[in-house]
């Protein structure tokens, strides 16, 4: 209550709350603009058929100034296990729809190292 009293309000999840949605687009584009760019991507996922863990989606690629870079592009946290169908399906919607990042790009594919 001291800050309070002071007329400083104590920020909570709603100050937030109206900027996450156009930053979670800006970040995309950004994203998808830096994977069109590269001339080959490394796409690194770990997946659990454990209730309550998460899917992770990272890609790592070469910048145009030769430094590897490294993306967290989605991580999903799964409320049941997931088939490898599924995996996949997780896997193909992200990098083809949401990156359209085209398959020939993909030179490697690394399961349980998004950690």
């Amino acid at each position: 209550p001291l800050l309070e009293t002071g007329n400083h309000s104590l920020t909570d999840s709603s100050h937030l709350r109206q900027y996450i949605p156009f930053l979670l687009e800006e970040e995309r584009k950004l994203i998808k603009s830096e994977v069109q760019e590269s001339v080959a991507v490394s796409v690194i996922f770990d997946g659990s058929t454990h209730l309550g863990e998460a899917l992770a989606i990272v890609l790592r690629f070469i910048g145009p100034d030769w430094q590897v870079k490294q993306r967290l592009v989605r991580l999903h946290i799964l409320a049941k296990s997931l088939t490898g169908s599924q995996l996949a399906r997780e896997l193909i919607t992200c990098l083809s729809t949401d990156l359209q990042l085209p398959p020939k790009k993909v030179v490697c594919a690394i399961r349980d190292g998004a950690a």
